[in-house]
């Protein structure tokens, strides 16, 4: 396969909008294949199409909200050749803590809405009922 132009790890950072950091952190996970080494140095190794279009799938997934271990699955499941009902299953896992934390974020914005919309946005801080609000105890749930 013939390495993309530029074919060094900043040209491959330019290409998929990621840092040089965060590529080199999925190479220490093992969610991107590193390249063979030049000369003993990393950052001269020929990237090529597929290490572009791994990122690109890595984007898309942590865009979704997918963990990096939820990643590694998902890789590991392509890699394997085995059924859409594994993706399936980690997939379902991710839209379940979707829901779960918009549920939380919900709880919480039920709370934080009246004490915000409490504040005459004048007077002492002691007196403020967003600063009153955030002293006290939290209501049980």
């Amino acid at each position: 396969m013939q390495a993309i132009a530029p074919a060094t790890l900043d040209g491959l950072s330019k290409l998929a909008e990621i840092d040089v950091d965060t590529i080199q952190k999925y190479e220490d996970l093992g969610l991107l294949p590193q390249p063979r080494l030049r000369s003993g140095r990393r950052t001269s190794a020929p990237y090529h199409q597929e290490h572009l279009d791994r990122l690109h799938f890595i984007k898309r997934c942590t865009d979704l909200g997918f963990s990096l271990d939820a990643i590694a699955d998902l890789l590991a499941v392509n890699g394997g050749m085995r059924t859409c009902g594994d993706i399936y299953v980690i997939a379902a896992r991710q839209l379940e803590d979707v829901r779960t934390r918009i549920a939380r974020l919900k709880r919480i914005e039920d709370e934080l809405a009246p004490i915000v919309e409490s504040c005459p946005r004048s007077g002492e801080v002691r007196a403020c009922p967003i600063w009153q609000a955030l002293r006290s105890q939290p209501a049980p749930r």
